[in-house]
Formats: C-alpha cells, structure tokens, sequence
C-alpha cells in the first residue's frame, strides 16, 4: 500500500505546464543605432590598431590636449606667449623650491655669476604625437672658469 501511495504522488505531482500561447516570447530587437563590429577596412579612420575611441576618450584627450603646445619655443621670450609653456615653467619651479635646490645667497665679490637657460622639449609618443610639453631650468656651466668660480668638478650623472 506504500509503494501505491508513494506511486500516486509523483503522478500527481507532476509539474504544470503551459500551454503554448500563454508561453511568453521574448523578441531581441536589434536596435536602430547598432554598429556592426567588423566594419570594412575603407571605412575605418585612422590606425587600426589604435582601438575604438568613443566620443567620452576623445573630449578627455582633447581637454587634456588643450593644455600641449606642438610647437617649441627657442627663447624665454617665446614660450612666455604660450600659456601652456608658462604653466609647464611653473611647475619646474615650483619643484626647484620644494626640493631645495637652490639657496639665495648674496653675489660675492669679484665673482662670476652663473646665469640659467630655460630647455623646451615635447615629448611624443610612439605615433610621433605630441603627449607632454617638458621644460628644464639648468646652470649655463660653461661659463665658468677653473680656479675663479670652482675648485672641483662634479657629474650630474654616475657611470657604471
């Protein structure tokens, strides 16, 4: 009698199912605006192997690019009519003074003083675009004599 019991249940538990027009159908449309992802290569812009911009990298690269010259300047005077090389020379002071480099002192006697040249440079990418305007303040030391203006020499760099 269990065994007939235990039989009738599972048949009459079997799961309902759904008749075929109460089934929901769920339709993917494809929408209006969709882009295929092989396009044909004339229609491709640019380097393929750049990747996808979408218009959100191009307005950060632009609003980024805003701040590059492509150009540099020979002299102080022209990168002072660049907004972008002024703000890249204050920087470079800026870190002079946080790091100490330099103390004021009074001008000795019958000692030369050491003049300064700004240095311009950009900095480019592989593609030869121009990704960082770079400036550097350093000491004309050419223009010292030995025994007048140092005793010693030393090397900004080690060699190995």
């Amino acid at each position: 009698e269990d065994e007939d019991h235990l039989s009738n249940q599972t048949d009459d538990e079997e799961e309902p199912q759904e008749a075929p027009e109460e089934q929901i159908r769920i339709e993917e449309k494809t929408p209006s605006w969709y882009v295929q992802k092989n396009h044909p290569e004339s229609q491709i812009l640019g380097q393929k192997e750049a990747g996808i911009q979408t218009r959100r990298t191009i307005a950060e690269a632009s609003s980024y690019l805003a701040l590059l010259s492509s150009t540099e300047p020979q002299n102080v005077k022209e990168a002072c009519k660049d907004e972008c090389w002024v703000k890249v020379m204050d920087e470079e002071l800026e870190q002079i003074e946080k790091n100490n480099t330099w103390e004021l002192v009074p001008r000795p006697k019958d000692k030369n003083v050491i003049g300064t040249k700004w240095i311009f440079k950009n900095k480019l990418n592989e593609n030869g675009e121009v990704i960082r305007n770079k400036t550097r303040l350093v000491c004309k030391g050419y223009a010292q004599q030995e025994g007048i203006d140092f005793e010693e020499t030393f090397a900004p760099i080690a060699r190995l």
